[in-house]
């Protein structure tokens, strides 16, 4: 069973996830609602188990700082470089840190708006539910195929 991440009511968690999946441990996870995953199931299943288990995702979210992170080591690099190649021997920085400032500030921005257009994959299993497949096909009337 997956580790389950969460402090909310489980039946809220679970309803309120991102992805799901009947798998305990998925390496793709598809189904955007537990029907599609119990569905998804059952097209792969026979005979019929009595039960399935269906495991709730949500994704992870980033750090809130994120951005500024990545910010500060892409100009620490910059600088870094440009020092070693186009600097003097005393090893000062070649850009003054006034320009530094900024050039973080700018950095940090772009990446925030690009942050803000990202879809995280990873996730996290956050509940689980189990389904009675008699109960399932009965609410939501999709018969069972006859094999002959």
């Amino acid at each position: 069973m997956p580790y389950l991440r969460g402090t909310m009511d489980k039946d809220a968690l679970f309803d309120t996830a991102d992805l799901y999946t009947h798998d305990d441990a998925p390496e793709d996870i598809s189904c955007e609602d537990a029907e599609e995953a119990v569905w998804m199931f059952l097209d792969q299943c026979d005979p019929e188990p009595e039960t399935v288990t269906i495991y709730a995702y949500k994704r992870d979210a980033l750090p809130a700082n994120t951005a500024e992170w990545h910010a500060e080591r892409l100009v620490e690099r910059f600088q870094e470089d440009l020092s070693e190649e186009y600097g003097g021997l005393d090893g000062d920085p070649i850009i003054p840190e006034v320009a530094e400032e900024k050039l973080k500030l700018v950095i940090e921005a772009a990446l925030g708006f690009a942050l803000t257009k990202a879809v995280v994959w990873r996730c996290s299993c956050v509940a689980q539910r189990v389904f009675n497949i008699a109960e399932f096909r009965k609410k939501y009337d999709r018969p069972v195929e006859d094999a002959t």
